[in-house]
């Protein structure tokens, strides 16, 4: 994750965190006079893992104010492409697929795992003429100078941390201040939040995941459609890559209670070649590339899925072919649901600690 200044009083971590106030968008998704407020989140100890991902506070909202002071009477004439009820119906209409991979796999995504393979308009989540202005959204932000070098902790043997930058990848936390820049984008976040975890708590316990919630005595996903941490991040092109990570190491004794990694690509003229997929450790010593094709959707568990980001674009430093992507993180209200001892993919947090992969 970036060092940002957003928070500066906070232990030195400066990671921000996104309340959505709701309520205007669930009765008018057209008016947004009251949307958005910037929350800063706590910084826990270090983790025991190989790879430490920066962006690790607990998703709780301080009683504090925005960080970047915005006027709310402004919103309401600020031009938005995306339509939220459509967004709404998607997220809904994809619930029991998205519950059962969950389950099954580990995660889930609207696409196919490569460009080759065939998908039609009905696996898009957005239209392809909001990811472009998503991207160009992006592109302003960068311009703005909201963007800072990325960097992350490696937990070495001994115990000690050192701090290293991910070379290439720039990171910026998106915030209330930047809804004139970047409208469609605050839009989309404030409707993930509040469809999603309503539509996955649903579907997840009452039907996919009853005989797992038997073993664990009962303990429903609760996710939490109140806080989230997000970051918009931007990987160069020229050969810049994530290194092999959990996003969640710390659990609940870190102060880290993120439950569910959501991932949306910005890149409509990416092509097969350009590299930069995503890729995830899967049970069994399976694995799966994903391509980050503007519109593609990914969900996994944030505590539990190994994966990094292969190199992009080796042959060009063009920034046409800059990686663009957007992740929120989830958080789960009970802290039975985080690294929990009984989940079946808890075998490949054991295995990234040890610094394996198998793809």
């Amino acid at each position: 994750g970036p060092g940002l200044s957003s928070c500066p009083d906070v232990n030195g971590d400066k990671a921000s965190n996104i309340v959505m106030i709701l309520t205007r968008i669930r009765t008018n998704p057209t008016s947004l006079s009251t949307l958005f407020q910037s929350r800063c989140v706590q910084k826990g100890p270090t983790a025991s893992s190989s790879w430490t991902a920066k962006f690790r506070g607990s998703p709780r909202p301080p009683p504090s104010p925005p960080q970047r002071p915005f006027s709310s009477s402004s919103f309401d004439h600020v031009p938005t492409l995306l339509d939220t009820q459509a967004l709404q119906q998607s997220l809904s209409a994809w619930g029991p697929s998205m519950a059962a991979s969950l389950q099954q796999d580990g995660y889930w995504t609207n696409y196919p795992p490569t460009d080759d393979a065939v998908s039609t308009e009905n696996d898009d989540i957005l239209p392809m003429d909001v990811i472009r202005a998503l991207r160009q959204q992006s592109q302003a932000l960068r311009e703005e100078g909201r963007f800072e070098p990325s960097w992350s902790e490696k937990t070495l043997e001994g115990g000690e941390t050192v701090r290293f930058d991910k070379e290439g990848v720039y990171a910026c936390e998106p915030d209330g201040g930047d809804y004139e820049t970047a409208p469609d984008m605050l839009l989309y976040m404030s409707t993930l939040l509040s469809t999603l975890p309503v539509v996955l708590n649903q579907e997840y316990n009452n039907s996919n995941n009853s005989k797992n919630r038997e073993k664990r005595g009962g303990v429903p996903l609760n996710l939490s459609n109140q806080a989230f941490n997000a970051k918009l991040a931007v990987t160069l092109a020229g050969g810049s890559s994530y290194p092999l990570h959990i996003d969640n190491t710390l659990g609940v004794t870190g102060n880290d209670t993120r439950k569910l990694t959501c991932i949306l690509y910005l890149n409509p003229e990416y092509h097969t070649n350009d590299g930069g997929e995503l890729e995830l450790m899967l049970l069994d010593q399976q694995c799966v590339h994903l391509s980050p094709r503007g519109g593609r959707l990914l969900l996994f568990w944030s505590d539990d899925m190994p994966h990094q980001v292969l190199p992009h674009k080796p042959d060009s430093t063009a920034s046409e072919f800059d990686r663009y992507a957007l992740t929120l993180w989830i958080p789960d209200g009970d802290p039975r649901n985080i690294q929990d001892p009984d989940s079946k993919f808890q075998i490949l947090r054991s295995d990234e600690f040890q610094g394996e992969t198998w793809c």
